[in-house]
């Protein structure tokens, strides 16, 4: 299951996630785009339930944050690239690369972009190739 948290949300659907990834603790939870704006829900969700994963799309990589935020109808001036950088660092070292996935949002970032401010983060290779690949190959049971 992917939970989107749509744009606008007054909810919090941190919760929402919450209370599901308890009562099916079996089912696979990705919260998308880190749970934005709800980073620390977020995070309080990951620590509490194994089953649930984010993913990092919505990476920023465009300049001008407050043109694209206006563009797309969203209110988030706190989106800044080094907010992003530090945001995916964190949530690594709290809760390991393996509960990371790779996401671009296309079509609103190109995978091109998305995939040069990952590998801008300077991660060991084991922690990129199981963000790219690896944690979604384990996650959907590929061979």
């Amino acid at each position: 299951m992917t939970y989107r948290i749509p744009n606008g949300a007054r909810r919090r659907p941190a919760r929402d996630v919450d209370e599901v990834a308890a009562n099916f603790p079996n089912l696979t939870i990705i919260m998308a785009h880190m749970g934005i704006p709800f980073f620390e829900e977020t995070r309080s969700v990951l620590r509490r339930h194994r089953n649930v994963y984010t993913d990092l799309s919505f990476a920023v990589a465009f300049d001008d944050v407050a043109a694209f935020s206006a563009r797309h109808g969203i209110d988030a001036p706190f989106l800044t690239r080094d907010f992003w950088r530090h945001t995916v660092a964190s949530l690594i070292t709290d809760f390991g690369c393996e509960r990371v996935l790779f996401g671009s949002d296309f079509p609103f970032i190109r995978p091109t972009a998305a995939l040069q401010e990952l590998l801008a983060l300077d991660l060991p290779g084991a922690a990129v190739d199981g963000i790219l690949l690896e944690n979604a190959r384990a996650i959907l049971r590929l061979p």
